[in-house]
């Protein structure tokens, strides 16, 4: 939902500001099913932005340099994983 609310307030014209926290606390699990669960989670949502609306509207109106920033720092680095992989075999 945050996504969401971000691409909207973007194609309204709208700014916001980014700032960075850091929480120290007690370690977490980075067995190997915990990290695969996390990427896994992240790559259906990628998935699932990439064939919205917003997302479209975005696209159209951002200049091909951001454009291809946007691209690959979403769907693109998923999907440039797979032609590495593809590649290696």
């Amino acid at each position: 939902e945050d996504v969401f609310a971000g691409l909207d307030l973007t194609l309204r014209g709208g700014w916001t500001t980014y700032k960075e926290y850091f929480h120290v606390g007690k370690g977490r699990d980075m067995g190997f099913m915990s990290v695969l669960s996390f990427f896994s989670k992240v790559a259906m949502g990628n998935g699932e932005q990439a064939i919205t609306r917003q997302w479209l509207r975005v696209a159209l109106g951002l200049p091909l340099p951001r454009l291809l920033g946007v691209f690959y720092t979403h769907i693109g680095f998923f999907l440039n994983q797979c032609l590495v992989n593809w590649a290696m075999k």
